[in-house]
């Protein structure tokens, strides 16, 4: 993301795009790649929406915790 992420129109965006790609995958035909976009542009809604309400964005993706020694 190129935007601030506590922005929640930057994830209304974002959730635009997929949905955007959800529609050209389902008219190609690949229901497949339709579905991954269709929920990638929920979970993005849903994360601006709660921003919106005050929700405070953390990061959970930490890989640094998952090495091993």
């Amino acid at each position: 993301m190129t935007s601030d992420p506590r922005d929640p129109q930057a994830w209304f965006d974002l959730a635009a795009k997929d949905l955007t790609r959800a529609g050209k995958r389902l008219t190609e035909g690949d229901a497949e790649d339709c579905l991954f976009h269709l929920q990638q542009a929920v979970e993005k809604a849903c994360k601006g929406k709660l921003i919106e309400l005050g929700w405070s964005l953390r990061k959970t993706h930490d890989l640094t915790g998952m090495a091993r020694s």
